[in-house]
């Protein structure tokens, strides 16, 4: 991948989703891009899910 296009895992998703502003600055203005495996990871993580979306036990 050259310095626009950024394949990033699982991990750098969940701190996109957490808000965390370091990532967010150093892949502002990217193409991201998210391989299969880590976009299903993504999908069986319930918390990501919104509250009304949830099960509550």
């Amino acid at each position: 991948m050259n310095g626009n296009n950024i394949l990033i895992d699982t991990n750098i998703a969940f701190y996109l989703f957490d808000g965390d502003t370091r990532v967010q600055n150093i892949l502002q203005n990217k193409h991201l891009y998210l391989s299969f495996v880590s976009g299903l990871e993504l999908l069986s993580y319930s918390q990501l899910l919104p509250k009304s979306a949830r099960k509550k036990k």
